[in-house]
């Protein structure tokens, strides 16, 4: 392992983007009921990823939030249940990085944000709020997409919210997979425009399954998508954890101290965005085969992290060069704003063909915003 140059100190990269993950254990921690706590079997991210299924491009792009361990970084502490929506804002807004003096920027996904503040609404519908859940992952692409949400769940509160809700119960069936059972609403990845609710948005079917023992939760709009996420709770089948590429980056990423991180196995994924404004200029990386950027609090100061798998030690050596090159002396391609700007002095590190790094920033929502635009930061030509 080999530690590379660090960049110079500089001020901020401002990114007007808004954007919860976990502790838990390995695959099949709900057939003994240990809490998923993180102890064992890997740090937040990597066990995160233990409940993820590995079907089918759901490597593409996943999205792991450890909202509890945001929250207790930035001094935040979650409302109650029947919190007020002013409270209930005045909790998640710091936590997705609003304020000047925020030191932490979650990425929750769609279905959980649209809607955060109505707490009401949600222990209607499906017996349990936002403000109870403690981490989640979103894996692959609409309609198979798959939410993997972690917390605090009463199993009799959700049989009684998706029993009586007004607006979904006539479409409730219980299906056994296996020695489970999840519930059911619709055909898979139907739209009902009339049937618009507090959870779903667009009027969307959805299958859901929550194991209180487990602190588990999966929401999916697909039979396929749930009962795949079924198989790897169960241990029947292999999780992300298991990819020979987020695996390891998951990895890095707990080593760095990440409570939230964006990772794709797709190496193309993150190109530079054509005709992106400003340009930007400088070196840019060496293509990669993996990617991952994440977000932590070291001593009180918000970090940007980055993390590369490559195709041998020699290109990781080569892109560990080029990523303090580009700190150094790029630009971003979005705004145009020097990097050394945006990112203080950091610690790139060479493990094999992996490169991690962590850089101090003054915007703890740049993590996020590097991959949502395509900035030159890690994108590949």
């Amino acid at each position: 392992m080999r530690t590379s140059p660090r960049p110079r100190r500089g001020g901020l990269l401002i990114i007007a983007i808004a954007a919860t993950v976990v502790a838990a254990c390995g695959s099949g921690v709900g057939d003994d009921g240990d809490d998923p706590s993180g102890d064992e079997g890997g740090g937040r991210i990597e066990s995160a990823l233990t409940f993820v299924p590995a079907t089918e491009g759901a490597s593409d792009f996943v999205v792991v939030n450890d909202t509890a361990a945001a929250a207790e970084a930035a001094s935040l502490t979650a409302p109650e249940p029947g919190a007020s929506e002013e409270e209930i804002g005045a909790y998640l807004s710091p936590l997705s990085g609003v304020g000047d003096d925020a030191t932490v920027a979650v990425a929750p996904s769609d279905l959980l944000i649209q809607s955060a503040i109505d707490d009401a609404g949600w222990r209607d519908e499906v017996g349990f709020g936002v403000i109870d859940l403690a981490g989640d992952v979103t894996s692959g692409q609409p309609p198979d997409d798959l939410q993997t949400l972690f917390g605090d769940f009463d199993e009799a509160a959700v049989e009684q919210a998706v029993s009586t809700d007004p607006a979904w119960s006539g479409e409730l069936d219980e299906v056994e997979y296996g020695d489970r059972t999840y519930w059911s609403w619709g055909e898979d990845s139907a739209i009902d425009p009339s049937a618009i609710s507090t959870v779903r948005r667009l009027g969307e079917s959805a299958r859901l399954f929550v194991d209180a023992d487990a602190g588990v939760a999966y929401w999916a709009n697909t039979d396929a998508t749930i009962e795949a996420a079924l198989d790897t709770f169960a241990g029947d089948a292999s999780s992300l954890a298991d990819d020979p590429e987020l695996g390891p980056m998951a990895a890095a990423l707990d080593e760095l101290g990440a409570y939230s991180a964006i990772l794709t196995a797709d190496g193309e994924a993150l190109q530079a965005s054509p005709g992106a404004a400003g340009g930007g200029d400088g070196p840019a990386l060496e293509p990669y085969e993996a990617v991952a950027t994440g977000a932590a609090v070291v001593d009180g100061s918000a970090r940007l992290l980055v993390v590369l798998v490559n195709a041998d030690e020699a290109t990781a050596e080569a892109n560990a060069d080029r990523l303090a090159q580009i700190v150094a002396e790029g630009s971003s391609a979005v705004n145009g704003r020097p990097w050394s700007d945006a990112l203080g002095e950091g610690e790139i590190t060479v493990d094999g063909a992996l490169v991690a790094a962590s850089f101090p920033t003054d915007d703890p929502r740049l993590w996020n915003g590097v991959v949502l635009t395509r900035d030159n930061l890690v994108s590949s030509p």
